[in-house]
């Protein structure tokens, strides 16, 4: 396969322990596979100009150029969405969003209809495993459906984070390099011998931009680029461990990003509002090793829908099938250096659906939807546009007049129509007609009486996202002051955005969580219960729910969640924070038939399961044994399972095992968990009359923390272990 150096970012310490890790891992693993293995690299947020395979100068992508070189690269991608959510399930479904309804993060779990490309894999014998980034492709939104393993764990504790479905700011999200060490870890901790399939999404260049660890000199006047740069480093890590375990030759990469970011063109700075090829052409990249040759490059348009056939195709698997509609078509005659004749035409002449409804969710702001085929693109919404992008591929001139934008209107109407036939029934969190009538008659709903985009029919009569950016900039400033830590300055901005607007449920929500963070209770608490009352879809009541929950007003954050598990009783997420409210009142039993009711929904939703097992153990349950075993089994890489699980062994008389768990625990975390386990350790050494070990654990902390109470901690635990 290829090679990447990196020449900064984790400190050779760590990297050696990690790889010590894997090193005892591996010799538990299996043979070789005897059939193809493929790896599917999502890049969030990344424009295709930015790496050097698509001509970009100014930033280092070697990683990803030598995956190129010797691959097949699209150079007119698309993206079916300039939002995470939508575009990834487009992508592992093979549909459109108007077939597979998730129009915006956090709005629909992937509805069950759809064909998933793990769980086909999964029936044909492939192992996967699926290892995400940021909140929005979590478990409980339906990601984690036919992944063996599925690596979802943030560290955030729940009511310390400000998220809304476009930008995420504290710890909901995790960088690259943590991306790379647990593919490596769960490589070398295969024990099967077929063939895998795993899923690896990288989220580091999302805004704000930081220029990346060990890239933020390099590229000073260029974070986004340095986010790039660094997140190519990252995937060179992945690249060494495939070469290491001598599986380069024969693992498939295929490498997509799920939408672009603006960076001012057309006065958007980053994504989600606008339709633009800023944020829509999406790099591409195909490799295939057991293919004699591949084509270099391929000019016709394609779509990220095309992704899940493709897999498949490449894979030798019927990409039909009898399990439900495909609505992607596979690229692999693409591929031919030379296709057959009559096999490029019909890529050209289809139309390709993209749409962003963002706007709408968030603002009530008019949707738009649109269509590319072949060289021409059309965008409908307040005021249509037509782009020949042979001739303006900046669009930069739209040719629409009203007499030319007849023909595409009609065409994007039938598309619309084709694209939704058959689909199927899916769990949305929207206000029940009952909650939209009270919305609309208290102004929440501005002049459209839905919470359904899908049946606007003149979107003229709603703001024009194009002529609101002053607005959505003002999101971005205020995201940019909270990772400065001015808090304070970001809140007075959200206040005079929700004043001007009480429409803007982002900046009302915004409101509600920095008063929370900032101590001001009698705000949060007005600012949150108004929120449930005028915007109670899902985003609000679970937000709510966890700051009452956190608050302490348990009987306010139990009315949230039971009104989200009224609306979808499949709802794992909302079942679980009720059986961990009924903990806290102790209500025991209560609280287990919660437990077990989300397991029933999905038997291996983390948090229940790990809630489950410390709840039996509180009870003296000799069933808690088990059912840490199974968590820790299921999450072997998860830091707050092997946590619990290690105090829970220590307690129980089982310190060696306790003792791998813990240290597990300091080796896979970066956040506060990693300094909790190493304090375990150190405790437990002292308690023993190893005093040397027990100063290792603490130097560990002194060393690594970046929190000021560990490492005051730590330095006085060391000054007391040295009277010793």
């Amino acid at each position: 396969m290829v090679d990447g150096q990196r020449p900064t970012g984790n400190s050779p310490r760590r990297l050696a322990s990690l790889l010590v890790f894997a090193a005892a891992l591996s010799a538990c693993g299996g043979a070789h596979p005897t059939r193809h293995n493929l790896i599917l690299i999502t890049l969030d947020t990344t424009r295709a100009d930015r790496l050097g395979c698509y001509g970009a100068q100014s930033v280092a992508t070697p990683n990803l150029d030598r995956v190129a070189a010797s691959g097949t690269v699209f150079d007119s991608a698309f993206a079916t969405a300039p939002i995470t959510a939508p575009s990834h399930v487009s992508m592992l479904s093979g549909t459109f969003p108007p077939f597979h309804q998730v129009r915006d993060n956090d709005v629909a779990v992937v509805p069950d209809g759809v064909q998933w490309l793990p769980e086909v894999l999964s029936r044909h014998g492939f192992e996967t495993a699926g290892i995400v980034a940021a909140q929005p492709l979590r478990a409980a939104m339906g990601f984690s459906r036919g992944f063996q393993y599925f690596g979802d764990q943030f560290e955030a504790p729940k009511g310390s984070l400000i998220i809304t479905n476009l930008h995420t700011v504290g710890v909901v999200s995790r960088p690259g390099d943590r991306i790379s060490e647990e593919f490596t870890l769960w490589l070398n901790d295969r024990r099967g011998s077929g063939p895998f399939f795993v899923w690896l999404h990288y989220y580091d260049p999302h805004w704000p931009w930081h220029g990346g660890r060990g890239y933020a000199d390099l590229y000073v006047d260029a974070p986004y680029d340095g986010e790039i740069a660094f997140m190519d480093d990252c995937i060179g890590e992945v690249l060494q461990s495939l070469d290491r375990a001598g599986l380069g030759e024969d693992t498939g990469l295929v490498v997509i990003a799920d939408h672009g970011e603006g960076l001012m063109d057309h006065g958007e700075l980053t994504h989600a509002m606008l339709l633009y090829n800023s944020t829509l052409r999406v790099p591409f990249i195909v490799n295939l090793p057991w293919l004699d040759s591949q084509a270099r490059r391929v000019d016709v348009p394609v779509s990220g829908a095309d992704v899940m056939p493709t897999i498949l195709d490449a894979l030798g698997i019927d990409v039909e099938g009898p399990a439900g509609v495909v609505q992607g078509r596979s690229l692999l005659p693409l591929l031919a250096p030379s296709p057959p004749a009559g096999a490029v035409e019909p890529f050209r002449e289809r139309r390709l659906y993209f749409e962003t409804f963002y706007p709408f969710f968030h603002y009530r702001w008019s949707p738009l939807s649109g269509f590319i085929q072949g060289t021409t693109k059309y965008i409908h919404g307040p005021v249509d546009e037509l782009y020949d992008l042979s001739g303006d591929p900046e669009e930069l001139a739209s040719l629409a007049e009203s007499s030319e934008l007849a023909e595409p209107a009609t065409r994007l109407g039938e598309l619309d129509s084709e694209l939704r036939r058959g689909r199927p029934e899916v769990r949305r969190y929207l206000p029940s007609r009952d909650e939209q009538a009270k919305l609309q008659a208290l102004g929440y709903l501005g002049s459209v009486a839905t919470e359904d985009p899908e049946t606007i029919d003149d979107r003229r009569a709603l703001p024009n996202p194009n002529k609101e950016m002053e607005t959505f900039f003002k999101y971005n400033d205020i995201l940019g002051l909270i990772q400065r830590g001015r808090r304070a300055d970001a809140l007075e901005i959200a206040a005079s955005i929700a004043a001007a607007d009480p429409n803007q449920k982002d900046a009302r929500l915004t409101v509600a969580s920095l008063s929370a963070q900032l101590g001001r209770v009698e705000s949060a608490d007005r600012a949150f219960t108004d929120l449930v009352d005028d915007f109670p879809d899902k985003d609000v009541l679970y937000k709510a729910g966890v700051y009452f929950q956190e608050r302490g007003d348990l009987g306010f954050a139990r009315q949230c969640f039971e009104q989200l598990v009224e609306r979808d009783p499949r709802d794992v997420e909302a079942i679980t924070a009720l059986a961990e409210i009924a903990v806290s009142e102790d209500r025991l039993d209560e609280a287990r038939r919660h437990f077990e009711n989300a397991l029933a929904q999905d038997p291996w939703f983390r948090e229940a399961m790990l809630g489950l097992a410390l709840l039996l153990d509180r009870q003296g349950d000799a069933e808690a044994a088990g059912r840490f075993a199974a968590v820790a089994s299921r999450y072997p890489f998860d830091p707050l399972v092997h946590y619990d699980y290690g105090v829970y062994l220590l307690r129980n008389g089982e310190a060696s095992r306790a003792v791998e768990h813990l240290r597990l625990t300091a080796t896979v975390s970066r956040g506060p968990l990693f300094a909790a386990a190493q304090f375990a350790l150190a405790a437990y050494f002292e308690q023993r009359g190893d005093i040397e070990q027990a100063r290792a654990c603490l130097r560990e902390v002194v060393v690594n923390t970046d929190n000021p109470m560990a490492l005051r901690r730590a330095q006085t635990g060391l000054e007391a272990l040295a009277n010793r």
